[in-house]
């Protein structure tokens, strides 16, 4: 007869891959970026943030790019389609500002990532 652990004992085994969220909010209270080796969830969730915000935006711009008529009159569900695409464009704006402010975070904090980019006409960014 094999006893379970009690739930205080129990913590759920690490899945490669698995988002760890104990771990990154213990991390942003201090500032700082969790050590892993593994690319970060919450950076490819921002990242697929911006790429669902540029795709509505395309779609929604095409859409009234077709269908727009001659005499620039957009009402009936145009219009919503209108409202769509102005709000993505104000979502995207904002993505736009934090993201750099992330990135210039990143930098202040020691993080890394910026220079490297900026620097890229020298062969060792290091120096």
């Amino acid at each position: 007869f094999i006893m379970a652990p009690s739930t205080q004992e129990w913590e759920p085994p690490a899945i490669p891959g698995r988002f760890n969220i104990k771990l990154y909010i213990s991390h942003l209270i201090r500032l700082r970026l969790p050590p892993t080796n593994e690319p970060s969830p919450l950076a490819g969730a921002i990242q697929g943030l911006g790429l669902l915000i540029a795709t509505g935006m395309a779609t929604t711009g095409t859409i009234i790019f077709f269908f727009t008529p001659d005499d620039w009159r957009i009402t009936g569900m145009l219009r919503w389609v209108f409202e769509i695409h102005e709000l993505l464009g104000n979502f995207m704006w904002a993505y736009l500002a934090v993201h750099v402010a992330a990135s210039i975070a990143h930098q202040v904090l020691g993080h890394g990532g910026i220079m490297p980019i900026l620097l890229f006409w020298r062969k060792n960014p290091e120096n």
